[in-house]
């Protein structure tokens, strides 16, 4: 390999700038630097299992029942070697207490295992999708 490539590589090592993102609400992984990144950050039970976590705590604000508000709000947050998520921020706003709810849920993610760039756990920027639907309500309500 050239100089050029692995400063590169060795940057975006350093630096964690690569993003991931869960693809359970039918998006799909954003990667810079392709192929860099080996894995990705895991919860425990995969995409399912992280999709199931957040939508048993995830408590739907009563103003966006009442105004039947629906859609999907994007966090982007960073997963550190530990698989500890911080600095969120939403990327698309809604709705401000919907936006807030989609932060107090993410808050609480914690990854089983880190991104690894060639076997070693690496900081990454990671997008986490938390949908609000009305139907995943009232089913919630028949449990």
């Amino acid at each position: 390999m050239n100089r050029s490539v692995l400063t590169l590589l060795l940057l975006i090592a350093i630096t964690g700038k690569v993003i991931g993102q869960s693809n359970f609400a039918s998006d799909s992984i954003i990667e810079f630097g392709s192929g860099v990144v080996e894995k990705f950050p895991t919860f425990a039970g995969g995409e399912e299992g992280l999709k199931s976590f957040i939508d048993s705590i995830l408590v739907y604000p009563s103003v966006g029942i009442e105004n039947k508000i629906e859609g999907i709000v994007y966090v982007l947050t960073w997963v550190d070697i530990c698989g500890n998520t911080s600095k969120h921020m939403i990327l698309n706003e809604i709705q401000f207490d919907i936006d807030q709810e989609a932060l107090r849920v993410t808050r609480l993610v914690k990854f089983k295992e880190p991104a690894k760039i060639r076997g070693i756990p690496v900081e990454i920027k990671y997008i986490i999708p938390v949908e609000f639907k009305l139907s995943n309500l009232n089913e919630k309500k028949k449990e």
